[in-house]
């Protein structure tokens, strides 16, 4: 069973005037109490005793306040408490992406590129015998990512699919073949399905086809098998769709 995350609940404390020379009120004690345990106190409990708590389904997420030689005040800053997934992790999370297995031919060098929050762009580019080069731009906290190269680009432009805002993808066709002259079945045709409408077919169909996708999840990463110039695996990661 995954281990419950802790959280800060509630802070109390101790503030008094310090001794003549400084003239100033100062903070003389803290401690701390979390959704577990209790921490502190730290100093001298001393003078008026004052506490802060968090409001119901929140957390203590930050601080602030003032200091000179000491510390003059405190105050803090709350937010929700994240909703737990599987795994007891914040839905959204990194770790509560889930990679499913790649589809293709056994050979080429494995990368990955990880679990984003979502997938903003697809680059596609192809060659005589299929799938040769793909490059996607990921959201990550409302920033895009720029993934890797993987495979390599021919003559032919690659092409494009931009997703619109609000947009994700939620499953990847992927036809693999083996073809004359290569030493492992490879990626001949990529087509990607949206909450909203489906890409073109990058590429043309093979003798194998597959659906790569999880019901109630949106893909936000893919990974896969490249060669020198050819495609050979392509999978994916998915989250949860929040509602």
């Amino acid at each position: 069973m995954a281990a419950t995350k802790m959280f800060f609940r509630f802070g109390f404390g101790y503030a008094g005037s310090l001794p003549d020379d400084f003239q100033e009120d100062a903070i003389a004690a803290l401690a701390f109490r979390t959704n577990k345990t209790e921490y502190g106190p730290f100093g001298n409990k001393t003078g008026n005793q004052f506490s802060i708590q968090a409001p119901k389904d929140n957390q203590i997420a930050g601080f602030q306040g003032t200091s000179s030689n000491v510390l003059n005040s405190i105050d803090v800053h709350f937010a929700p408490i994240p909703s737990a997934s599987a795994g007891g992790q914040p839905a959204g999370s990194a770790a509560s992406a889930k990679k499913l297995e790649a589809k293709g031919g056994n050979a080429g060098n494995p990368w990955d590129d990880g679990a984003h929050d979502g997938v903003k762009k697809v680059c596609v580019g192809q060659g005589e015998s299929g799938v040769t080069y793909v490059k996607f731009v990921y959201e990550k906290d409302s920033k895009e990512v720029p993934g890797n190269d993987h495979g390599k680009k021919t003559l032919l432009a690659p092409e494009e699919f931009v997703l619109d805002p609000n947009e994700y993808i939620t499953a990847v066709e992927i036809n693999y073949d083996n073809i004359f002259g290569t030493e492992s079945e490879i990626i001949t045709m990529l087509k990607f399905m949206t909450n909203k409408r489906t890409s073109p077919p990058f590429g043309l169909e093979g003798a194998k086809s597959v659906l790569l996708k999880e019901d109630g999840h949106k893909i936000v990463g893919f990974h896969g098998k490249a060669g020198a110039d050819i495609l050979h695996q392509v999978g994916v990661h998915v989250k949860p769709i929040s509602k």
